[in-house]
């Protein structure tokens, strides 16, 4: 092999690495300017940071004496921090979905229909925003506003009859004919504020039942059930405090059985 054109070959090989480390640097410093540009308002103040550390760390490194590989990695290092950067655009979309996602899998059954429909109707108008190509960063933070207020703005349903005076026990009661145990309905009313019973509207005589404390237990004798026609009838237990009322049931004697024609 001539071994005389060798110099010169390797004189080209190195010219072309001399001119790949002028473009290399060229383009390291070009995306150093570039990137020096960036308006840090746009971005997340967590995620500017770590880029603005990087950046500054590759302007240090940025030299003279750089080799190829080492232009090359620091323009790398570069492209991957600005690869990093979170708009505050993007991360306040980001929390709006998640906050939409939160409050999707509330259970509105446990609330007021007013303040189940209030929120229902803060959340659909996220939803229908949260696709907007035009949406900002402010208004992310007004519809987030409006979510949160929706959210503690949910009134818990009470029981209607919460505080009312009424049966707690014994409702819908059933008699049947000959037994010769009573038949008991408690009204969660207090015991002293007792007035009086009534069956199918009319006042009954202390006779034919007892009241006992806790919180008021009346008990229809059997002798008085047995009275009473067989079908269904009402009770009242009054008291001071309001009336509580329910409905019993009288059955006929089992077939086999002495049954008493009753009346009413």
């Amino acid at each position: 092999a001539d071994l005389s054109t060798k110099p010169a070959f390797d004189g080209l090989v190195e010219l072309g690495r001399e001119y790949q480390l002028e473009d290399a640097k060229e383009a390291l410093n070009n995306k150093i300017a570039e990137l020096e540009q960036l308006d840090s308002a746009l971005y997340t103040e967590d995620s500017y940071a770590a880029f603005k550390a990087e950046l500054d760390r590759v302007k240090s490194e940025a030299s003279d004496s750089l080799t190829l590989e080492d232009a090359e990695s620091l323009l790398a290092a570069l492209e991957t921090a600005e690869t990093g950067l979170v708009t505050k655009l993007d991360a306040a979309k980001e929390e709006l979905n998640n906050k939409i996602a939160e409050l999707e899998a509330i259970d509105l059954s446990g609330y007021t229909e007013e303040s189940a429909a209030a929120f229902r109707a803060a959340l659909a108008l996220a939803k229908s925003t949260a696709d907007d190509p035009g949406l900002t960063v402010e208004a992310i933070e007004s519809l987030l506003i409006d979510l949160e207020k929706a959210k503690n703005d949910l009134v818990e349903a009470t029981d209607p009859t919460e505080g009312l005076i009424k049966i707690i026990k014994g409702n819908d009661g059933t008699w049947t004919q000959n037994s010769k145990d009573g038949l008991s309905f408690t009204s969660n009313a207090e015991f002293d504020d007792f007035l009086k019973v009534m069956v199918d509207g009319k006042d009954l005589d202390p006779s034919n039942y007892t009241v006992a404390e806790g919180s008021t237990v009346v008990t229809l004798k059997a002798d008085y059930l047995a009275t009473l026609s067989v079908g269904k009838h009402t009770i009242a237990i009054v008291s001071k405090s309001g009336t509580a009322g329910t409905t019993f049931t009288i059955n006929a004697a089992e077939s086999g059985g002495d049954v008493e024609e009753s009346t009413k």
